[in-house]
């Protein structure tokens, strides 16, 4: 489980109609489990409906990533912003989350700031806490998003050659209000999987679609993934 790390959420950048801050997204309460059980956990049912991606865009305001430029020894090194849309479907807490992150330096050790984080829930906009981790050393990519008092990490369930992912975020992890892990939905059977997609450059939004595959080398499935090509 990834460490839990929250920034304050920034002021929300939507239109004023859809940020009129009525409504409160919450995945109402966490079951009290024990922390050692998680991956076995069955998260339940999912009760809600996610927002159908083609109106994100019309509900969010999504920027065009820019590129930025940091020394690194004699050279630049170019970086883009990590700005992310992905769909949640946790028992009856069904959202979109837009995130907007900024690199801050040259290297994947070095943070992201966050912009900027809201999910579009029950036809509501509502700015949350949401962090984008690169995921040093690997990368290895994840976020941290805290709705309605709820932490979750949205993370990988396959890893590939040398222990990197292959894919954008797939799966969701639920911490309790201990910030232990209540339900790992990252476990190889993915059981409560996600899909996210990366902004694309023109700011325009990619096809939503959970196009998921286990990674090549990946242990779970036999392979090794000290030996890739």
């Amino acid at each position: 489980m990834r460490h839990l790390l929250v920034l304050a959420a920034m002021p929300c950048l939507f239109a004023v109609s859809s940020c009129d801050g009525s409504g409160d997204a919450s995945p109402g309460d966490v079951a009290d489990v024990d922390p050692g059980d998680a991956a076995s956990q069955d998260p339940g049912p999912v009760t809600c409906q996610v927002p159908d991606p083609p109106t994100a865009p019309d509900r969010f305001t999504l920027r065009v990533p820019q590129w930025h430029e940091f020394p690194a020894g004699t050279a630049q090194v170019r970086r883009r912003d990590e700005d992310t849309v992905c769909s949640i479907a946790f028992q009856s807490f069904c959202a979109l989350l837009y995130l907007q992150a900024t690199p801050a330096g040259a290297s994947y050790a070095d943070p992201f700031h966050t912009d900027g984080a809201w999910v579009l829930s029950d036809g509501t906009v509502t700015p949350v806490v949401a962090v984008y981790n690169p995921g040093f050393p690997h990368p290895n990519p994840f976020v941290t998003l805290t709705v309605g008092g709820t932490d979750f990490v949205l993370d990988h369930s396959s890893f590939g050659c040398y222990y990197r992912s292959c894919q954008p975020m797939d799966c969701l992890e639920v911490l309790d209000p201990d910030g232990r892990l209540a339900f790992n939905g990252c476990t190889p059977d993915r059981t409560i999987p996600l899909t996210c997609v990366r902004v694309n450059d023109d700011g325009t939004l990619p096809p939503l679609v959970d196009t998921f595959h286990p990674c090549p080398g990946d242990p779970n499935l036999g392979g090794n993934p000290d030996d890739c090509a």
